[in-house]
């Protein structure tokens, strides 16, 4: 089931039976016994049994003459994009993480938590994480444009703000008389 954008199939999951390797969908002939089956797994799949083996083991026992049969059902899981904010207060500001806001994609604005990490359940792809831009203050990204998260992983991006220092430009006019700008200290 490649429902959150994985892409595996059938064949990429080989099957056993004890150690015997198997094909999906084709009858196989054992002794009569207990065997188990398994299969060699994918990070980022979620295994599950069904049939005739029990759910929890894969263990199945076969009498003579049995025909039953067992289901690996392998489900892709979603990946995790965490977004953290760090804002720097070192020329005056007082914003918080919560004051900014981030898109995913172009998507509709998500507001930063108080704590400035958040985390989104996504399908397995690739993602770019943008910021509006906030009145004083810039923005620098790290590992935010064509993220990739993978099946059942995560994937971290960083966004900081660091408060503009403000200015002031200070002119002296001279009207009349033999002084020059120059001649006048200026202080702020």
């Amino acid at each position: 089931i490649n429902d959150n954008g994985g892409t595996k199939e059938v064949a990429d999951f080989p099957l056993f039976v004890d150690v015997t390797q198997v094909v999906s969908g084709v009858q196989n002939g054992f002794n009569a016994g207990t065997y188990t089956v398994s299969e060699t797994g994918i990070a980022g799949y979620t295994a599950t049994i069904s049939g005739d083996c029990n759910p929890a083991t894969g263990s199945v026992t076969l009498a003579v003459g049995d025909v039953k049969t067992c289901t690996i059902t392998n489900n892709d899981q979603p990946g995790t994009l965490i977004v953290n904010k760090i804002v720097i207060n070192d020329n005056g500001g007082n914003a918080t993480a919560n004051d900014f806001t981030y898109q995913i994609n172009g998507d509709s604005p998500v507001s930063f938590e108080a704590d400035g990490s958040n985390s989104q359940v996504v399908n397995s792809g690739s993602y770019t994480v943008t910021e509006p831009s906030v009145l004083g203050y810039s923005t620098s990204y790290n590992n935010c444009t064509r993220v990739f998260v993978p099946n059942g992983g995560s994937a971290t991006c960083i966004i900081t703000n660091d408060d503009i220092a403000p200015t002031i430009t200070l002119n002296k006019v001279v009207l009349g008389g033999p002084a020059s700008v120059d001649s006048f200290g200026l202080t702020i």
